[in-house]
């Protein structure tokens, strides 16, 4: 897993020596954030299933994302081979909210407190 709190580039690199490359594409797939990590492979059908886009230049994820990339490569002679990212690729650039702390306890006249206070944090 990769975890960033900037843009993340991504690059490809297919080579075939025997037939060379055909064709590189890539599919960008975005789990639920409640997946937390665990992600099951996708099927050869689903696979064959996905809307592959042709893979020209770097990557860029630039946006709040958890992200799987998944590239297809074809070589000249029909052959088809997937790869994938060692798990998600998280992009973070929300900063988490500062907590506040509410005072439940009676303060004296001069704003200070004397005795058990309790407080609940806010997120």
């Amino acid at each position: 897993m990769h975890v960033s709190s900037n843009n993340v580039q991504i690059s490809n690199e297919a080579d075939d020596v025997t037939s060379g490359i055909d064709s590189v594409k890539y599919y960008l797939y975005h789990p639920s954030v409640d997946s937390k990590g665990s992600f099951n492979l996708p099927t050869k059908e689903e696979l064959e299933s996905f809307e592959w886009l042709t893979w020209a230049g770097d990557l860029s994820l630039d946006s709040d994302q958890q992200t799987i990339v998944y590239q297809r490569m074809e070589d000249k002679a029909g052959n088809v081979s997937y790869v994938n990212t060692s798990g998600a690729i998280i992009v973070d650039k929300t900063a988490p909210a500062k907590p506040t702390v509410e005072l439940t306890s009676t303060a004296s006249g001069e704003n200070k407190y004397n005795g058990d206070v309790t407080g609940k944090k806010f997120m």
